[in-house]
Order: C-alpha cells, then sequence, then structure tokens
C-alpha cells in the first residue's frame, strides 16, 4: 500500500515537473482556490451545526443612586442597600422569574396540613462566602433579629407571632398562630452568619462593618470596595461565587457605582460609564437615548394613595368630606404629568380588580360637600356645624421626600384648594416619615405606597387587629364586615371565591373611604443590549429585577447542537 502511495506521488510530481513556469503558476493558483474554497464550504457547514449558548464571563456595572450603608436582610431599607443585599445574600427560598417559591439554602419544605407549620432542611454544602457552614443556628439567628423590636426590622411585621424551633442543625420549624398562605414568600429573606455577628450587641448593629463589607451566602460575593479621599465608597465589585447553592452565575463582575443624584446617573449612562439604571423619574427617561439599550418595564404590585387618620383629623371623620376629597383628587393628572403615563390609576387597595373608571370632577366633589351640610366661611374654607362642635374642612398631607411623593402632594393640595379645603403640605425624611410619623400614626392624612402581592396581604393593611405599630393598618381602619372578609382571603380559596371576597372587601372599603387610592406605579429598568437572558415579570420592587441574575449572561460560545443541553 505504502509503494503504490509512492509510486502515485512520483507520478504527479513528474507531471508537475513537467510543466512549464506559466502552467505551474496556473496550477498552483488553481489548487490555492480549491484549497480556499474547501475551507469556506466546510466552515459554512460547521456553522450550520453550531449553536450560541450562553458562557461564563463579562461584566456589568449597574449605576444606582446613594451609598450603601446597610447591606443587611435585616434592616436595609434603601434601594441601593437592598440591591447589593438581594445579590450578597440568599435565604431558605427564593422567588423565581414566574414569582414562584423555589428552595434556595434549603434543599426542600414542608408544610403541615393545617397550615401552622413549616419544616426547611438545609443543603448539606449550603456555605456562607468564608466556607463557614451554614447551619440551623445560622436562621434561627437570623429571625430572632427581625422580630426584636430593638433592631426595628423593617421585615419585623413577616414574623410577628412566629416561633422558631431548632430540629437539628439541619431542620429548622416555624410555626405560625393562624394560617397564612403568603408566609412562604417571606422565607426567602437573606441570612445572617451568626458566628460574625453574634458578638455585635443591639445597640451596635447598625453601626457593625459587616454592614458595609458583607459576608453572605448569595450569588456574588465582595470583591474589592473602591473609596474616595474621605473614606466615602464610590464602587462595589462584586465577583460570581463559586460556591451558590443554585449554581455560579454567568456574569463574572458586577459593579455597583454611586451617582448623588439622577441628573449624575444620567451622566453616566450617556457617557458610558455604566450598563443599566433603574428607577428614574419619568420626565427624565424620555430623555435618555435607548439607541443601545434595552428597556424592560413592569407595574408593581404597589398601591400609592392618601391614608387617613381620622383620630388625627375630627373633620375628616366625617364620611361627605373624605368622599369630596376622593372626587377631587387628580389622578389622571397625577399619571399623565408627573409618571409620564409609567404608572396606572387605581381606584381599590389592590390592583388588577378595577372595574370602573375613576374622573376627577371638583364640582361633584363640592356638591357633595353641599349636600351634606357644608358651607364655606369667610376665607371661603368649608365648615360643618354639629350639635357638639363645628368642623372646619382644614388638614395636611404628610409624605416622604421622595420628588415624585412631594410633586403628587403638592399638586393634591392644589386641587383640593379649588373647592374651599384648607391644606398643607408636610415633607419628610424617609426614615423620620417610618419613625416619627407613620409608627406612632402621627399624620392626618398620609401620602403613601402599600406592597399588596397577593390577597392575603390585605389581612397586614386593613384587619382591626393590625391597627397599632408594628401592624400596618396605619388607617387604624375598622370594619366587622371587611375583618371577616379579611380573615377568609387568609385561607386557601378558589380563584372564583377569591375574587368574589376581595370585590366585597372593595366595596366596604369603597363605602367607608379611609383611604384614596391614587395609581400603581411601573417599574423601568434600562440596561445594555450585550446583556442577555433578562426576564422581568409580575416583580413586587426594583430589586426584584435581580431575580433571575444568575442566568443573566454577556458571554457566549459556540458549540454543535448535539451537545448543547
Amino acid at each position: 500500500m505504502k509503494n503504490k502511495i509512492n509510486k502515485i506521488s512520483k507520478k504527479i510530481s513528474n507531471v508537475i515537473n513537467s510543466f512549464s513556469f506559466t502552467e505551474k503558476i496556473v496550477f498552483y493558483g488553481f489548487a490555492l482556490i480549491f484549497i480556499i474554497s474547501s475551507i469556506v464550504i466546510l466552515a459554512n457547514i460547521n456553522n450550520k451545526f453550531l449553536v450560541e449558548i450562553p458562557d461564563n464571563g463579562g461584566r456589568l456595572t449597574e449605576g444606582v443612586i446613594g451609598t450603601p450603608r446597610f447591606i443587611n436582610p435585616v434592616i436595609a431599607n434603601s434601594n441601593v442597600d437592598k440591591d447589593i443585599t438581594a445579590l450578597i445574600y440568599s435565604g431558605l427560598t427564593k422567588i423565581d422569574k414566574e414569582g414562584q417559591v423555589t428552595p434556595d439554602l434549603a434543599d426542600r419544605y414542608e408544610i403541615s396540613e393545617d397550615g401552622l407549620t413549616y419544616d426547611f432542611y438545609l443543603r448539606s454544602d449550603a456555605t456562607f462566602h468564608d466556607k463557614k457552614l451554614i447551619t440551623a443556628d445560622d436562621v434561627i439567628f437570623t429571625i430572632l433579629k427581625v422580630q426584636d423590636p430593638l433592631i426595628r426590622s423593617p421585615k419585623i411585621s413577616d414574623w410577628e407571632r412566629v416561633t422558631i424551633e431548632k430540629v437539628s442543625d439541619r431542620q429548622i420549624r416555624f410555626i405560625l398562630d393562624e394560617p397564612r398562605p403568603n408566609f412562604i414568600k417571606k422565607t426567602d429573606i437573606g441570612i445572617l452568619p451568626k458566628h460574625l455577628w453574634q458578638q455585635t450587641p443591639n445597640d451596635a448593629f447598625s453601626l457593625s462593618l459587616y454592614n458595609i463589607s458583607p459576608i453572605g451566602s448569595g450569588p456574588y460575593k465582595i470583591d474589592k470596595i473602591k473609596k474616595d479621599s474621605i473614606d466615602i465608597p464610590i464602587s462595589y465589585i462584586l465577583e460570581s461565587n463559586n460556591a451558590y447553592t443554585l449554581g455560579e452565575p454567568l456574569i463574572k463582575k458586577i459593579i455597583f457605582k454611586f451617582a448623588k443624584n439622577e441628573n449624575e446617573l444620567v451622566e453616566m449612562i450617556e457617557n458610558n460609564e455604566i450598563d443599566s439604571i433603574s428607577g428614574l423619574s419619568p420626565n427624565l427617561l424620555e430623555n435618555i437615548s435607548t439607541k443601545d439599550l434595552n428597556t424592560y418595564t413592569s407595574t408593581l404590585p404597589r398601591v400609592f394613595g392618601l391614608f387617613i387618620n381620622q383620630d388625627e383629623s375630627p373633620a375628616l371623620s366625617i364620611n361627605s368630606a373624605r368622599k369630596a376629597l376622593e372626587k377631587a383628587s387628580p389622578k389622571k393628572q397625577i399619571v399623565d404629568d408627573i409618571f409620564n403615563g409609567y404608572a396606572e390609576i387605581i381606584n381599590n387597595p389592590i390592583t388588577g380588580f378595577d372595574e370602573e373608571d375613576f374622573s376627577q370632577d371638583l364640582e361633584e366633589a363640592e356638591n357633595i360637600l353641599i349636600e351634606a351640610g357644608w358651607e364655606k366661611n369667610e376665607e371661603g374654607i368649608y365648615t360643618i356645624e354639629t350639635s357638639d362642635e363645628t368642623f372646619v374642612l382644614s388638614t395636611s398631607i404628610s409624605t416622604s421626600n421622595i420628588p415624585e411623593l412631594v410633586s403628587i402632594a403638592e399638586l393634591v393640595a392644589r386641587e383640593w384648594k379649588k373647592i374651599g379645603i384648607d391644606v398643607s403640605v408636610k415633607i419628610f425624611d424617609t426614615n423620620d416619615l417610618n419613625q416619627n410619623v407613620i409608627r406612632p400614626r402621627n399624620f392626618e392624612i398620609l401620602l403613601f405606597g402599600t406592597i399588596v402581592e397577593t390577597p392575603s396581604d390585605l389581612y397586614s393593611f386593613w384587619h382591626s387587629s393590625r391597627r397599632n405599630d408594628p401592624g400596618l393598618n396605619i388607617t387604624n381602619y375598622t370594619n366587622i364586615e371587611a375583618d371577616t372578609i379579611l380573615e377568609e382571603l387568609t385561607s386557601s380559596l378558589s380563584k372564583e371565591d377569591q375574587a368574589e371576597k376581595i370585590n366585597e372587601l372593595n366595596e366596604e372599603i369603597k363605602s367607608d373611604t379611609p383611604a384614596i387610592f391614587l395609581y400603581s406605579p411601573k417599574f423601568t429598568y434600562l440596561i445594555s443590549n450585550k446583556v442577555k437572558g433578562i426576564e422581568i415579570e409580575d416583580i413586587s420592587s426594583a430589586t426584584d429585577r435581580f431575580r433571575n441574575i444568575d442566568n443573566w449572561f454577556i458571554n457566549t460560545d459556540k458549540v454543535w447542537e448535539i451537545f448543547n443541553n
């Protein structure tokens, strides 16, 4: 065989050698064309069998407003704190992109038939970023901190009247005093490493360095913190956690860069210093070039309204006054002018159940007052006399210093003044509002937003047993019929029965008007089109955009389709 090949090679060589110089050039030219054509044809054939798949690597730079202070699942309150906390920490469960509960640090969980007992079984390989094994002691330590009123955790209401038992190092049991269908979603709270926090007293809990240099168990961990000349962080560099329980994320690095305000944030995206931003004011969104950006929007299950505290404002204890205020409220103007359409008008305490349109009517609002016996005094303010005293329709709207809320409060006040209502606006820092206005119920009307993900969440905001702090019934609303409906909504109901009960509750609340529901905002996220795999649907807060962060990717590779899993 070898001799045959040698003979053929010798013959070909002799033929080529017999060529003239010109013939040799032509021959080698055709040979080169043949080789190149063959390579191209083979490459095209190969590409037809290749598919593009996500690959590890790349970096995403996210711009956010503010500087982190409490990267801690127990006390995180600002958006920047919550964003980084969501990536650094992980909980027993997590909420997936469809809004369903899936195991995370827990390998599995069991719920008793009566809905009162929840058993969680930790994964045997679940570790913190410092390689320490996660145990039941860490879970119990975290929840006890949430429940401690001295810590002032914003999540304390989620864990009220929940008893915790350590069954073993790998098993934790939660015992409820009543069924709560939505309780399972609260178990996504990040878990603190007890071995790092146990020596920190409660009065120093918010001062710990672990609040700014956290160690958790989430999909990302701290790689580097860059600071300015006065030691204030200007960026956090996170790297993927290769020991994350649900698998290492595809994007290798996530960088958070901090801006002082929205204008600075817009400047950063326009100068290509960052790849993504969220939470911008609607008027700024309209001016950003989205040529290389993808836009994701989702209506948030947040109910913003004017919550009325009748105990602090005697005039508003009269139903006709509250009805008139509602009819004079500029809901459409809020959505169109302040949010540029990035919001939806609502009329009820939960989104998705508004069956009738609302239109502001100042004339009708005044007619409501006049028909109820209200009359204008010399200053043009409506008053009413009863057998006991004279009420003046004068009130104040309290809200936080968030620009949109300030604009809304001022707009509402202007519209109400047009019909003879004396209104002032009080602006507070967010923390001051929470601690000194909302918790002690020190307001007449509060412009505020509630998060109502499921019908069972309504119980916390409207049941009479939740009137006092830390309860969330901030209007001190009391209605026996409403209480009964709310209790039924915490049980397992068919969709039809649930919808019927919600409509009944809406009618009760509409009749009493303890609050004037205004709008539900839309979340908007702008991110570089180099980032793929993003799915933002039915999220509850801006931080929820990171629910499926482990599936986001920038880099890609190509493999034959038969090797693609």
